[in-house]
């Protein structure tokens, strides 16, 4: 943010996580010290794609709406401009990534130009996120061995909230299990110069203990996954993407442990 000391810009958003193709709205004041002439004052929402190409960083700039606000006026003293100001987002936008390679940001800006040539300027950064229509389902299903297993589970959640599922399982066989985990776990996958895959969070849950089915029997477990805010969220770029995904590992003992894999989207 830069501004000129006589001047104050307040960017007010409703709502500062937006789906693509909806509407981001916000306000804006501004108020001055001193009476300003002034020339315009501009909003503008951008979206900027930084990609690191060896030791340097490119910037694209992929999307850009200025609007108008006002011209040739005055900002008088002690009486604040108030502007209520609305953006309509691409159905297929770039969401925002904050990956170790894949870096897109959306920000709103509001400019204001003095007669003297003088220029504030309020930013702030906003999050857009776009969902695949294969995130949709609800429900996934392992057929195993020894077991089949099913997970009820939302699988497009905020950041900062939780992600409750259940997991039911069909025992086919009598089965010992040693216990239950879940890993929450977050890469990144890259493939400009040469393909790589970066772990960008992993934490584990334990949420059962160990469990004897009987062939024929059925076991129930809940649980409640934190998403915390520092996970990044879910990206489909042209150089790299950010997925997340729970793995519920059935523990064994003596033999390799099931291993089920629910993909999230996260924003």
């Amino acid at each position: 943010m830069a501004t000129e000391p006589h001047l104050k810009i307040v960017i007010q958003p409703i709502g500062r996580v937006v789906q693509a193709g909806s509407e981001f709205r916000c306000k804006v004041f501004i108020k001055s010290e001193e009476d300003v002439d002034i020339r315009s004052i501009e909003a503008s929402l951008y979206c900027i794609e930084g990609i690191k190409e060896k030791k340097e960083l490119k910037r694209i700039v992929h999307w850009r709406e200025t609007k108008l606000l006002a011209q040739e006026g005055i900002i008088r003293k002690d009486h604040p401009l108030a502007f209520k100001i609305e953006f309509q987002i691409p159905d297929n936008a770039l969401p925002s990534a904050e990956g170790l390679r894949a870096h897109v940001h959306w920000c709103v800006e509001t400019t204001v130009e003095d007669a003297s040539g003088r220029v504030g300027v309020q930013r702030m950064p906003i999050t857009v996120y776009n969902v695949p229509k294969s995130f949709e389902g609800r429900v996934f299903t392992e057929i195993l061995d020894s077991i089949n297993a099913q997970v009820r589970i939302k699988p497009i959640i905020a950041r900062g909230t939780y992600t409750g599922g259940e997991l039911t399982l069909y025992a086919t066989k009598d089965i010992e299990l040693a216990g239950i985990k879940v890993e929450l776990v977050t890469l990144e996958e890259t493939w400009n110069s040469r393909r790589t895959l970066e772990v960008l969070f992993k934490r584990t849950f334990r949420i059962s203990d160990d469990k004897a089915l009987k062939s024929g029997g059925t076991e129930k477990c809940d649980f409640n996954i934190p998403i915390l805010p520092e996970i990044p969220p879910s990206y489909n770029g042209k150089h790299s993407r950010i997925r997340s995904y729970l793995i519920l590992i059935l523990e064994r003992r003596g033999v390799d442990d099931y291993q089920i894999l629910v993909p999230l989207w996260i924003f």
